[in-house]
């Protein structure tokens, strides 16, 4: 690791851009499919 979270963000804020949020992958097919299967309970 040559960098921590903190300098990455850092970097970023100097640039103009802003991390509003920061999701893992696991948790939007979580999402995905929880929406699925709701979606399938209301047809």
């Amino acid at each position: 690791k040559s960098q921590s979270l903190n300098e990455v963000f850092s970097q970023l804020s100097t640039q103009g851009n802003t991390v509003l949020s920061m999701r893992n992958k696991a948790n939007r097919l979580e999402e995905l499919f929880v929406g699925l299967l709701e979606q399938g309970r209301e047809s």
